[in-house]
């Protein structure tokens, strides 16, 4: 806040007597940043501090000055005893009283150490509980990095696998239809040969139906053969009865008889031979008949 002050000088006085009075503005500056920083120096000089070191040197003075004490005493009784002559019974219970005050400055001592022990104790646990939490902290981030570089190692084998297999399905594509060429190339061959097979057979045919001709009139001349034969045989057998009739008739002897049995079967030789030497020729026509054709 700003304040207003009124001078009270010569020009005061001439503001009284009836001229114009004159102020002056003063402003007050709260400084707030001098009380923090002390704050904090004085903290870090507390931080700072060896507590445990002076307490150790305290006890120890402690310590020196009960020692003091006590040979103070007893040499004032030992003075007091000569002078005096009489015996140090009021010594004996000043020793008691200041051994009682050792005994609980040295418990105070103790307590004291036992204290220092407890929180040296206790900040050694927090540090090695840090360095314990920090280690699994580590042995987690190599465990995920580890974790991380097996995966990637993964997906890159994966990858890989998966790319040799599109390469084989297409060399196998290829190689199907490389083989399906080589099948539509087969069957290309397979019908130039069946057409040219049918125009064999187409140009064959007419010699095939000739051949058949030749054939049929072969069987006709031997028709022809074997019918002129059974005529022939036919006559034989009609001239052998006319002979059997004629020796019937006559009434020839025995003689006769056996001349005609005889004359009977030489004719039946000669008719045999005749049919043998006749079979041969006729399976022998059919056989030249194309030849003659």
């Amino acid at each position: 806040m700003a304040r207003t002050k009124r001078s009270t000088g010569v020009l005061g006085g001439l503001g009284k007597r009836g001229g114009t009075a004159m102020k002056r503005t003063v402003r007050r500056v709260r400084s707030t940043r001098g009380s923090g920083d002390l704050v904090k120096a004085v903290q870090g000089l507390v931080k700072a501090l060896p507590v445990a070191d002076l307490d150790k040197r305290l006890a120890s003075l402690e310590k020196a000055v009960a020692k003091l004490e006590g040979d103070i005493r007893k040499a004032a009784g030992r003075v007091g005893a000569a002078v005096r002559g009489r015996p140090r019974r009021k010594a004996v219970r000043k020793r008691a009283t200041t051994a009682r005050k050792v005994g609980a400055r040295k418990a105070a001592t103790t307590r004291k150490r036992a204290t220092t022990a407890r929180k040296v104790g206790a900040r050694k646990a927090a540090t090695t509980r840090k360095r314990a939490t920090t280690a699994r902290k580590v042995g987690a981030r190599k465990a995920a990095t580890t974790r991380k570089r097996a995966t990637t190692a993964r997906k890159v084998g994966a990858r890989k696998a998966a790319t040799t297999r599109k390469r084989t399905t297409t060399a196998r594509k290829v190689g199907v239809r490389k083989a399906a060429t080589r099948k539509r190339a087969t069957t290309a061959r397979k019908v130039g040969v069946r057409k040219a097979a049918t125009r064999k057979t187409a140009a064959r045919k007419p010699a095939a139906r000739k051949t058949t001709a030749r054939k049929t009139t072969a069987r006709k001349t031997t028709a022809r053969k074997t019918t002129a034969r059974k005529a022939t045989a036919r006559r034989a057998t009609t001239r052998k009865a006319t002979a059997r009739k004629a020796t019937a008739r006559k009434g020839t002897t025995r003689k006769a008889a056996v001349k005609a049995a005889g004359a009977k079967r030489g004719g039946r030789v000669g008719a045999r031979r005749t049919r043998k030497v006749a079979a041969p020729a006729a399976a022998a026509a059919p056989a030249a008949a194309p030849a003659t054709s």
